[in-house]
């Protein structure tokens, strides 16, 4: 896995520490949502992802095993991949 830098880990420990959460705010998002996770991301973990995922009105998660963090660079055939077919499911994203 590639590791994360060390201002990343202190961003995340110091909203952490703040209390972050917009967690309540995230029904207002109204438009198809894609929610991707590294499974070993150490900073948005893939739980936090799916929590993420489940308290957004019309969202679909994806979880990436054997990747962390940085899996659009690790997997990037796969990600791309995977974008795509969920924008061809979801053309109503696509602004004309």
């Amino acid at each position: 896995y590639l590791q994360t830098s060390s201002a990343a880990t202190n961003a995340l420990y110091s909203a952490i520490r703040s209390g972050y959460n917009r967690t309540p705010d995230l029904w207002q998002i109204q438009c198809p949502s894609l929610v991707l996770a590294g499974e070993q991301d150490r900073h948005i973990t893939a739980d936090a992802s799916r929590e993420t995922a489940r308290h957004l009105t019309n969202s679909q998660w994806q979880c990436y095993p054997n990747t962390a963090h940085r899996f659009p660079w690790e997997i990037p055939q796969q990600l791309l991949g995977d974008i795509d077919s969920w924008l061809i499911n979801n053309p109503q994203v696509i602004k004309p």
